[in-house]
């Protein structure tokens, strides 16, 4: 209640306890916060960067974390968009993953998110399909009727970088879009309702997929050491 009256950040956020005592409540940006627990108190963390603000329950006092977040402007006025395109799975890659599946799903679903390994890779070896099938070729049938095929990471933390090894650059060469992106898989699953929502057209949707709309994606990886 406290920081919904006070605090100066116009975004969507978390507040949660940061540990197990009532100390200290953490402030997360909405679009990079995961529940981490299935029961603890500080189960919700930031993913990839730090929360923006802590909050002292006995001292009542608002503590920012950092400056980079949307403030509050009295003369901005409120705009709610609510044209979103629920019309989006998820798939899983894993050992044993069959590219039928993936074709199938394009028959029920406009847009896929793929949970992709590593850096942002699923099998495309022809030479290796008794090891892992390759989906190139169902990935590349999918873009072409106009699905877009968005890769977020297996990991929790980390960035996808397509760039690295030949798989991802033979992936994000069929269309697959992700390369760079920091985004968690919840957050890439409802940004691309998002896009899909206002846009058909897979240069338009690629385009506002790699745009930072809401802090979703990261400028820089950060590491504690």
């Amino acid at each position: 209640v406290l920081f919904a009256a006070k605090g100066d950040i116009a975004e969507v956020v978390v507040c949660m306890h940061e540990s197990s005592n009532d100390d200290y409540c953490s402030i997360h940006r909405g679009t990079k916060v995961r529940k981490m627990h299935t029961s603890r108190r500080d189960a919700f963390k930031s993913i990839n960067v730090s929360p923006l603000a802590r909050i002292s329950y006995f001292e009542k006092k608002i503590e920012y974390l950092t400056t980079n977040f949307r403030k509050r402007d009295k003369s901005r006025k409120l705009k709610l968009d609510t044209n979103i395109n629920p019309n989006v799975g998820i798939f899983y890659f894993h050992p044993g993953s069959k590219p039928e599946f993936l074709r199938e799903m394009g028959k029920f679903y406009e847009g896929i998110v793929i949970v992709a390994t590593g850096l942002g890779h699923i099998g495309v070896n022809p030479g290796n399909d008794r090891l892992a099938k390759n989906f190139l070729p169902v990935i590349k049938e999918l873009i072409e009727k106009g699905i877009p095929i968005v890769f977020a990471p297996q990991t929790i933390f980390g960035r996808l970088n397509m760039n690295v090894y030949s798989t991802g650059r033979i992936l994000e060469k069929a269309g697959v879009i992700g390369n760079l992106c920091d985004w968690t898989i919840e957050t890439a699953l409802v940004k691309l309702m998002f896009v899909l929502g206002h846009s058909k057209d897979l240069d338009e949707i690629r385009k506002m997929m790699l745009t930072n709309i809401a802090g979703e994606i990261s400028e820089r990886s950060e590491y504690e050491l």
